[in-house]
């Protein structure tokens, strides 16, 4: 029985967009945009090398990106985890491949 976890709640997602939403638009205060703001001149940054600029030296970059690699690796890690415990957990929500998830019913 191949099982694809917890099954989403569309509903709950909705929610937690709308909150984060509603958070951000209250909490964050309006700046108006800069008229002279182009792509071109807002690209500039990485040419310039601001984390080397800042007084890190020249293996700032290496280090950021080991230092955002290890983040997403301990995400995936986590994820794992919870979904692996998710299984343990609830087997009634496991689905079946010879079951229709929407109708309930054994698929011939």
């Amino acid at each position: 029985m191949l099982s694809y976890g917890a099954a989403p709640r569309p509903f709950a997602v909705a929610v937690v967009f709308a909150l984060t939403s509603l958070a951000v638009a209250l909490a964050v205060p309006f700046q108006s945009g800069d008229p002279a703001a182009t792509v071109k001149r807002e690209l500039r940054v990485f040419r310039r090398g601001a984390a080397i600029a800042t007084g890190f030296g020249y293996l700032a970059p290496t280090w950021i990106g080991l230092a955002l690699c290890l983040i997403g690796f301990g995400f995936s890690v986590l994820a794992l985890i919870v979904e692996r415990q998710s299984r343990r957990l609830e087997p009634s929500r496991q689905i079946r491949l010879d079951e229709d998830a929407i109708l309930d019913r054994t698929l011939s």
